[in-house]
């Protein structure tokens, strides 16, 4: 995964005041989050205040920079495919006689 992906990652949690299991579920350590932290706060795209990580001027303008680098426009990658649900297709002349003994009137 490459660094700068990990960074959009970190500001789009910022952005959202959301946490970092977004980043966990990429497979990010916590060790590695906080070297982001710090990375991200000494280039200034972030900074503490309340006890909440927000984004800088900054930091929401290389968000933005990032957003378009990262956007994912296809669902195919985002949106995984149901298979239990889905049924074989039949020919349009195809006629279904169920056996007459499940048949009950």
């Amino acid at each position: 995964m490459k660094y700068n992906y990990r960074i959009y990652l970190l500001l789009k949690a910022a952005q959202n005041n959301s946490n970092v299991n977004l980043l966990r579920r990429e497979g990010i350590e916590f060790s590695e989050i906080s070297k982001l932290i710090k990375h991200c706060l000494g280039e200034g795209y972030i900074i503490f205040e309340d006890n909440e990580i927000k984004l800088t001027p900054s930091g929401e303008c290389y968000y933005i920079q990032l957003a378009n680098e990262y956007k994912n426009l296809f669902k195919d990658d985002w949106i995984e495919k149901e298979n239990k649900s889905e049924t074989i297709r039949v020919d349009l002349n195809f006629v279904y006689l169920p056996d007459k003994n499940s048949l009950n009137f």
